[in-house]
């Protein structure tokens, strides 16, 4: 029987992927964060965005072609890395290139890389077990160092929402984010961390080394620091909340336009950095608009043009060759 289509997945997917956009909008201009409201957003956007994708992508994982597919990531991982080091430098003359580094949006690709690998082995073991082991390594992983090797230290923070998703069943999800009362909780919690991180901006800005998974405690403020592994089970109980509810929230519904992109997310993730850089970095696009409140929304609501023309077939290269190719190529039938 063929499996018929989750839209409800392309739709979360779409509006993740429109906040990374978002969020890379305001980190990469200058004087993004010097201005309150954005800094607000900026962590609100980082509180779900990328867990919520992780937790996704979990809710999809099979346990077979796991060499193939983890080449994938990899492979495009470095692909990213060689684009944004040519473009840097035609841009600016300089380089700075190093493909074990997870510190660039590439990070996400070394990242499922690493998952897909550990889901694969630890198949076998009590799925209980492994996320409490997974939830506890995550929240005392910020009493040291790790450092960001193959994204290490964000592999580490990140990974129990791969593994809870690759455990759980997608199509219960379906059933559960059909329940009003279940989106009437959902639009209740989002709407709650909102309006509690707005009036206080500064104290979850100040969570930011939490939320992007890769610094550890002693990089946040120094009244924060003493209460690192607090905050960091605080920060994981927000992020699966917002990635619950935003589920939750969403409707099951192919919208036109709108649900084919939710199904393009990763080359849209491929070519982003390039058309940021290009626009604010380099033409300064942000400079010119943002010159009040209403320039500050303009701006953020470019993300919606430049996430639609991303999601256009043309910018599926290389992503989607990359992804569809195998180590074993398939010997050609001689009787042909």
């Amino acid at each position: 029987m063929e499996n018929k289509r989750i839209y409800l997945f392309d739709n979360v997917k779409l509006l993740l992927i429109a906040s990374v956009v978002v969020g890379h909008m305001i980190g990469f201009y200058e004087d993004g964060l010097s201005h309150s409201a954005y800094r607000w957003l900026y962590a609100l956007i980082y509180s779900f965005h990328m867990p919520a994708f992780i937790f996704v992508s979990g809710l999809f994982h099979k346990n077979k072609n796991i060499p193939e597919k983890a080449f994938g990531f990899i492979a495009v991982a470095v692909l990213m890395k060689v684009v944004q080091g040519l473009y840097k430098y035609f841009l600016y003359g300089t380089m700075n290139f190093n493909l074990f580094t997870g510190t660039s949006v590439s990070w996400y690709m070394q990242a499922m890389a690493v998952f897909l690998v550990v889901t694969y082995f630890l198949r076998n073991v009590d799925s209980r077990l492994v996320l409490i082991i997974a939830l506890v390594l995550g929240s005392f992983s910020g009493f040291a160092d790790i450092g960001n090797t193959m994204a290490l230290t964000r592999v580490v923070v990140f990974f129990p929402f791969y593994y809870l998703g690759s455990a759980l069943d997608r199509n219960r999800l379906v059933q559960l984010s059909e329940k009003k009362w279940l989106k009437a909780i959902s639009a209740a919690v989002i709407a709650g961390w909102a309006v509690f991180s707005y009036l206080n901006k500064r104290f979850a800005y100040r969570l930011m080394p939490l939320l992007k998974g890769k610094s550890p405690f002693t990089s946040l403020h120094e009244s924060l620091a003493p209460y690192g592994i607090y905050l960091r089970v605080m920060c994981y109980a927000v992020s699966f909340a917002l990635t619950f509810a935003i589920i939750f929230l969403l409707p099951n519904v192919k919208i036109p336009l709108l649900t084919v992109a939710g199904q393009r997310t990763l080359q849209i993730y491929f070519w982003h950095p390039l058309v940021l850089t290009i626009l604010i970095n380099f033409l300064g696009i942000a400079d010119m608009i943002v010159k009040n409140a209403a320039g500050m929304v303009i701006f953020l609501l470019l993300a919606i043009p430049i996430t639609g023309v991303l999601a256009l077939k043309p910018f599926a290269f290389p992503t989607e060759w990359v992804m569809r190719y195998r180590l074993k190529q398939p010997k050609p039938d001689k009787s042909e």
